[in-house]
């Protein structure tokens, strides 16, 4: 089963995230004391401006505007400062007038200025003008998928049900990138916090191949659990039984146990026997040596022994610290694991990790050990000599 983390989604998107958007103006009221010293009064006819003027006016300062941002824009950038600040002034062109902008940067930028500019223009013009930003996008660079991402993003951190429709539209004509274009819906929408949303979006989309869902329910439940791991719980537990709550459980136990692995621990030890529950085991005790090992160890110790914690054992014996300073406690660890498997792949880690500094050790205890047989004796003494 092909497992998305959560984490590394969030990396490999990375490059579409522009910062928290905000909408709105404020305005600065009105001093009561202007007020009082200029009453309100009707202006003499003469002074009247016709409603032409004014929009002849506005449109001369929008091309003014335009046309001092499109200067500023063009001249050479000297430093990191400079060129950071033709970035911000690039944005401000984009406000205005996104085509123009955009047009710049695909005439006059190349390679990752080029790139990281157009994706920049594109968040500023899909917030203001999404239809018209993503028709450009579908007219002028129809097999960019990656700039759909951008936008998509920017849609759900604006509206998840503007989100959800692209998405849709875009995986209709284009299914092999249904995964990648509705993570990048649900990147913009969990931004917002918009959990319920988000979970409605991969609802809607009956005609999603399963295990695209399963992933993007993986992605949901991960995201969740950062913030409200309780809630992220009951909702993977609604889930149906099968592959794709699956995955969902293996999204939450990894994003958990990162946060609170002494309570994922405990969610994952209730979770019915077998093999999630194993890995989602494995998970937080992997994470909890990390933090506080004494405590981790000792809970392991005082829960029922069963073969599904073989892998939260494993975690402990093989933990860096515990190799490093005390191998013989690791190692004893590593035998009380009951997957024979799992077993000799702890104690080989443990056993290369000794033989790197103390070989003597090594081989000694690979000569007394009573839990390996003939053929895994010689496989570690071939294995440890051909290393080092």
């Amino acid at each position: 089963m092909t497992v998305l983390s959560s984490s590394r989604k969030l990396a490999g998107f990375a490059a579409v995230g522009f910062g928290a958007f905000f909408l709105g103006r404020w305005t600065a009221p009105e001093s009561p004391r202007l007020r009082e010293a200029a009453p309100a009064a009707d202006p003499p006819a003469a002074w009247s401006v016709p409603a032409s003027h004014d929009r002849a006016t506005g449109m001369a300062r929008e091309r003014s505007d335009a046309a001092r941002l499109s200067a500023i824009v063009a001249r050479r950038p000297g430093s990191l400062a400079a060129e950071d600040d033709r970035q911000k002034r690039l944005e401000q062109w984009a406000e205005t007038d996104p085509r123009a902008a955009m047009d710049f940067v695909r005439r006059q930028l190349k390679g990752d200025r080029q790139a990281q500019a157009m994706s920049a223009v594109l968040a500023v013009w899909g917030r203001n003008e999404p239809a018209a930003a993503w028709d450009w996008v579908k007219m002028e660079m129809p097999s960019a998928t990656h700039h759909f991402d951008t936008l998509l993003e920017v849609f759900g951190r604006t509206s998840t049900e503007l989100a959800a429709r692209y998405a849709a539209e875009y995986s209709a004509g284009h299914p092999e990138a249904a995964l990648e274009v509705h993570l990048a819906a649900l990147l913009g929408v969990t931004y917002r916090g918009d959990f319920a949303g988000a979970c409605a979006l991969v609802d809607a989309q009956a005609a999603l191949d399963p295990a695209v869902r399963g992933n993007l329910e993986n992605f949901i439940a991960g995201q969740w659990a950062r913030f409200a791991p309780e809630e992220a719980a009951a909702w993977v537990q609604g889930l149906p039984a099968g592959p794709q709550r699956d995955q969902a459980l293996i999204g939450l136990g990894e994003s958990w146990s990162e946060n609170d692995p002494s309570r994922s621990a405990a969610f994952a030890a209730a979770l019915p026997a077998g093999e999630i529950r194993s890995l989602a085991m494995r998970q937080a005790i992997a994470k909890w040596v990390e933090t506080d090992p004494d405590l981790a160890r000792k809970w392991v110790v005082e829960s029922a022994h069963h073969e599904d914690f073989d892998q939260a054992v494993q975690a402990i014996a093989t933990q860096n610290n515990l190799m490093y300073r005390e191998p013989e406690r690791a190692l004893r660890w590593a035998g009380t694991i009951f997957d024979d498997a799992i077993r000799f792949q702890s104690e080989r880690t443990i056993l290369a990790n000794l033989y790197a500094r103390d070989p003597k050790a090594a081989l000694s205890y690979i000569d007394r050990a009573t839990d390996l047989s003939a053929e895994q004796r010689a496989e570690l003494l071939r294995q440890l000599q051909a290393a080092n």
